[in-house]
């Protein structure tokens, strides 16, 4: 009867131990066939998943900057081998281009001096042809050399004095023109250098201070740069610490599910006390759990935070109720089964309420460090922000001294080049001056003293004028003369020049005063318009008078020609008057 009812109860727990184990199988393919079918919506909802998406993005976003980047790098190099190729071509068209023959400098001079040997030789023989023409006529050289022999001299070294008084003025005046542009130049340059100077100066004073701005952002850049490295680190170990805490709160929930899980009663009283010995047990190595939790929580946290000693008011806390859950081992261990029995509900009440307390303490503890680091990690964040917003208004300044540094060394060599250019300019205007002080000297010396140019000049104004070569020896002068008539002379001397008489025909001479007006306008040196007024007076004064059966007058022409053949051929203005080889004879 008896085996049969333990027969009967054994079979009646496997039926229950059965059920039992088919209920859970259930219940496990139930959430095995559901986390299969919501595996994943769970992978849409988890960070891992956004953090993947945003990579992927962040790489697909560098890569299109890249090709953009590339795509415009090759667009630059194209228009750069482009603008070679068109360079390169033009220098090309500049080498093949035809050039002319290098020809000598000693070829080139040869040629301008013949071309300027033949434009004299063509003005002297229009000079010659002028000079001809104007004395086609003829005329009594005897009577022209008696009229004007003295006056002529007399007036031409008249001339000569006042010539060289008026070039002694003029050279006093232009000496003195000359000093005060001198002064008026020296004044200026020196003015000008002192405003050179003081704007070099004020230029070199600005880039001393644009330079040492520069130190002081380039010093604030590097250290900027050493902060943001520093928080770099210091948000590396931020988000190790954030991601330890959430491991921590999340151990922190299994482990509470899991002594949740544990059996709270037994239906065997003789086993009681190994339960009551296995649940303190369990408790112990909860608080000795929750004790070494607080110890990481507190790692590289400074003591004198609010969390600091919240966490050493829970460390004691938890070591206290270890510490009487090991005095209690030993009460449990003298306790009676009843009591044991009796006492089992009390402490499983007591551990449990200890437990939710001890959890909410520490979800609330390792919540709070979540929350200040992620507090740390914005503020982190935002440092970091404002560092580079710092960095980037530093290189704007150091950008800006440097376009201004360029601006003033482009002032400066700008400035060099106008002061080099003026200094040349101004040693072009002294060799001007110079060059235009000897070629003055030079007139004044030709001027002054024709007695150093060469003989021919003095030849060819004896050659022109050879009245007095042949005045001395070879002719008288009348000292009494009238006019009769308009062509007839008398003389109280019978060694006067008379002009020649042949049958009617008459040569009328030329008038004193006209005479003499020619010569002067010779030896003046006077241009053409009056040698056509010589002109006009000699063919007004040159008379002949013939009549049918008379032949025309040939000893007025012979007398020309033969005064013409003694005469150079040379330009009228080489006959100078300021010659100190004139005398007056007196």
């Amino acid at each position: 009867m008896r085996s049969a009812k333990l027969q009967a109860a054994l079979v009646k727990r496997r039926e229950a131990e059965q059920i039992k184990y088919q209920k859970s199988a259930a219940v496990e393919r139930y959430y095995d066939q559901w986390g299969r079918i919501t595996s994943r919506y769970e992978s849409w909802t988890t960070p891992q998943y956004y953090r993947e998406a945003e990579q992927a993005l962040r790489k697909r976003e560098d890569e299109k900057k890249k090709q953009e980047a590339l795509e415009t790098k090759r667009q630059r190099l194209k228009d750069l081998l482009q603008k070679e190729n068109e360079q390169l071509q033009k220098e090309m068209e500049n080498v093949s281009r035809p050039k002319p023959k290098a020809v000598s400098t000693e070829i080139l001079e040869g040629i301008r001096s013949r071309l300027h040997s033949a434009e004299e030789a063509k003005k002297r023989i229009d000079l010659e042809a002028n000079l001809y023409s104007k004395w086609r006529l003829g005329f009594d050289k005897d009577a022209i050399i008696m009229d004007s022999k003295t006056s002529h001299q007399a007036m031409a070294k008249l001339n000569w004095i006042d010539r060289q008084v008026e070039l002694q003025l003029q050279d006093e005046k232009d000496r003195r023109e000359q000093q005060e542009r001198e002064l008026k130049l020296c004044e200026e340059v020196r003015r000008r250098e002192e405003l050179l100077l003081e704007k070099n100066r004020m230029r070199e004073q600005e880039m001393k201070e644009l330079r040492s701005m520069q130190e002081v952002h380039m010093a604030e850049l590097k250290s900027r740069e050493q902060e943001a490295n520093d928080l770099k680190m210091y948000e590396v170990r931020l988000k190790t610490k954030k991601d330890e805490m959430a491991t921590e709160l999340e151990q922190l929930r299994v482990y509470n599910d899991l002594r949740r899980d544990r059996v709270v009663a037994m239906h065997n009283l003789r086993r009681i006390k190994m339960l009551l010995r296995e649940r303190s047990e369990a408790v112990r190595n909860d608080l000795q759990h929750d004790i070494q939790l607080l110890q990481r929580i507190s790692i590289d946290m400074p003591a004198s935070s609010d969390s600091a000693e919240g966490i050493e008011y829970l460390r004691r806390k938890f070591q206290l109720q270890h510490d009487l859950e090991v005095e209690q081992q030993m009460t449990i261990e003298n306790m009676y089964e009843s009591e044991a029995k009796h006492n089992l509900s009390k402490c499983e009440d007591k551990w449990n309420s200890e437990a939710i307390i001890r959890e909410q303490q520490l979800r609330c503890l390792l919540e709070d460090r979540l929350m200040d680091f992620e507090t740390k990690l914005v503020e982190c964040t935002q440092r970091q922000r404002e560092l580079i917003e710092i960095r980037e208004q530093h290189i704007k300044a150091i950008e800006g001294a440097n376009q201004r540094l360029k601006e003033l060394m482009s002032d400066k060599s700008r400035d060099e080049f106008v002061a080099s250019s003026n200094n040349s300019q101004l040693q072009d205007l002294l060799v001007q001056r110079d060059g235009g002080q000897e070629g003055m000297d030079s007139r004044k010396q030709t001027h002054r003293r024709p007695s150093t140019q060469s003989s021919q000049r003095s030849s060819t104004f004896s050659s022109i004028f050879p009245f007095d070569d042949h005045c001395e020896g070879g002719y008288k002068l009348t000292k009494n003369r009238t006019y009769t008539g308009s062509g007839s002379e008398t003389s109280t001397s019978s060694e006067g020049l008379s002009a020649p008489r042949f049958g009617k025909k008459k040569l009328t001479l030329i008038a004193e005063q006209h005479l003499f007006y020619i010569g002067r306008c010779i030896l003046l040196d006077v241009s053409d318009p009056v040698f056509d007024v010589f002109e006009r007076f000699l063919l007004r004064d040159v008379v002949y008078q013939h009549d049918a059966h008379s032949s025309p007058v040939v000893g007025s022409r012979d007398c020309t020609e033969s005064f013409l053949s003694r005469c150079v051929p040379v330009r009228v203005k080489d006959a100078k008057i300021d010659s100190p080889n004139f005398e007056i004879d007196t």
